[in-house]
């Protein structure tokens, strides 16, 4: 599972003792540990997106369910990553090409990515994950399945359908007819009215949202749209990362290695001289070499020897910022929502002629 709001461009949860730099070095992790990272691990280091044979060899022929979330935000980030020419942005749209192509060739493994639709402030990202998307569609044997979010004209439908017996469609412009010709006389009195409530149109919107008022309709969708429901792949954790009674789960748990083993490794292996070979100490300390070898770095990252990764202050202010930026972005969508309804509800009246 990929969610775009909990990684940086380069920097992702550690898993098994191993900080992967990108998409498919951490969704290699996942789906099998350290070992299934070393098929991808040069690629990873390196940026660049490995291939749909690779990624084939990775996933193999065990049940394979791949969540991806929030990919836009994501693409957000890596587009100011360059990477030999490109950028981490780009190499991300190839991986997830091949990604497809590999799927579609393995008839046990699935693959689920969510994006959002153009109105939202990650629209744009959206709309290029889509477009890349759409050229392999054609190289595909099996078919996606898409699923579209209800929008607002379905939610008077929607809830109808769920509280009450089926409504005669004929009663429905039958009431709006004669509540639109009470406006339109009440607004001929001289009564002030919301800008649109009067006229043929204000037929044709009660008749939509019929048998409710669609002021309330409006409200239900602003009001609803603003509070924080996890997406689709973030429900889903629980069903991936647990398991019912005499199941095995699809993803194998990720190993984790107590802070105080990784501590003692990384001394020993500062304090031994000449130096022991990762495999060697490894196996001693019953810890996957590779889990070693990204120990030391980071130990020697932090302590300033050496410049080709950030430091663990760094990774954790990286990962802070990246939190407050996501919250920042939500208040602002939030508050751009808010803004226009607002604008729309005390906006000034006007007369129709």
């Amino acid at each position: 599972m990929f969610v775009g709001t909990e990684a940086g461009a380069t920097s992702f949860p550690e898993i098994a003792g191993i900080a992967a730099r990108t998409v498919w070095g951490y969704l290699a992790l996942q789906v099998g540990g350290a070992d299934a990272y070393e098929l991808v691990r040069a690629d990873d280091e390196a940026l660049t997106a490995p291939g749909a044979d690779a990624l084939k060899r990775l996933f193999g022929e065990r049940p394979t369910l791949l969540l991806i979330d929030e990919i836009a935000r994501y693409y957000t980030a890596a587009k100011g990553h360059a990477v030999a020419g490109s950028t981490l942005a780009k190499q991300t749209t190839a991986f997830l090409m091949a990604l497809f192509q590999a799927v579609d060739s393995l008839p046990r493994a699935a693959l689920v990515i969510t994006t959002t639709g153009s109105q939202d402030a990650f629209g744009e990202e959206s709309s290029e994950v889509v477009e890349a998307l759409e050229e392999t569609r054609s190289l595909l044997a099996r078919k996606e399945l898409v699923l579209r979010p209800s929008e607002e004209a379905d939610l008077p439908r929607i809830l109808a359908r769920r509280l009450f017996e089926p409504l005669d469609a004929g009663s429905a412009s039958v009431v709006a007819q004669r509540y639109a010709e009470t406006t339109d006389a009440a607004f001929g009195q001289g009564l002030d009215l919301p800008e649109g409530m009067t006229g043929a149109g204000w037929a044709n919107e009660i008749a939509r949202t019929y048998p409710f008022h669609p002021g309330l309709v409006r409200v239900l969708d602003k009001r609803l749209s603003t509070i924080e429901v996890p997406p689709l792949l973030r429900s889903l954790r629980r069903l991936v990362r647990s398991c019912g009674p005499g199941r095995k789960a699809v993803l194998a748990a990720p190993r984790k290695y107590p802070d105080e083993l990784r501590e003692r490794a990384v001394r020993l292996y500062r304090e031994s001289w000449p130096r022991p070979s990762f495999r060697r100490l490894g196996e001693q300390l019953n810890v996957h070499p590779e889990a070693l070898r990204n120990w030391v770095r980071q130990d020697e990252a932090d302590r300033g020897e050496r410049d080709d990764r950030p430091s663990t202050d760094m990774l954790e202010e990286n990962r802070r910022l990246a939190r407050e930026n996501a919250e920042l972005r939500r208040v602002n969508e939030v508050l751009r929502a808010a803004s226009a309804y607002f604008a729309s509800e005390i906006g000034p009246t006007r007369r129709w002629s």
